[in-house]
């Protein structure tokens, strides 16, 4: 999510630097959240920066009925054995888990059977 103005200036400022008209824009990633979006992409929360410590983060995927969610694994590197991304075939924690992983051991595709999936990250 943007946090600050979505447009700044750069002014002149006479016998000084050049300076904003406002605060600089930055880009927050939040630690979880509901999709429902075809196509998208998933970061760590602080992404570019290293994911902090005590972290519990849920996201929930829906998509139309009658269609089925693949994630991409594109990167994944966790604290082994500390930090773990847990992954559900379904819509909460109850539904049956495809997989837990930690540390750089994670699939390169995960593939739901229905509409949902649930994605449980968390950090000691």
């Amino acid at each position: 999510a943007l946090q600050g103005s979505q447009n700044i200036k750069c002014l002149a400022v006479p016998d000084a630097l050049a300076q904003w008209n406002d605060s600089s824009p930055s880009c927050s990633v939040p630690c979880g959240g509901n999709l429902t979006e075809r196509k998208g992409t998933i970061l760590s929360p602080g992404f570019p920066d290293p994911y902090q410590n005590s972290l519990n983060c849920l996201w929930k995927i829906t998509v139309p009925e009658g269609a089925g969610i693949q994630i991409q694994v594109i990167s994944f590197a966790t604290e082994h054995n500390w930090d773990s991304l847990e992954v559900f075939d379904g819509g909460d924690i109850t539904a049956t888990m495809l997989g837990s992983f930690s540390g750089t051991t994670v699939p390169n595709l995960l593939n739901s059977s229905s509409n949902q999936l649930y994605l449980h990250f968390y950090s000691d």
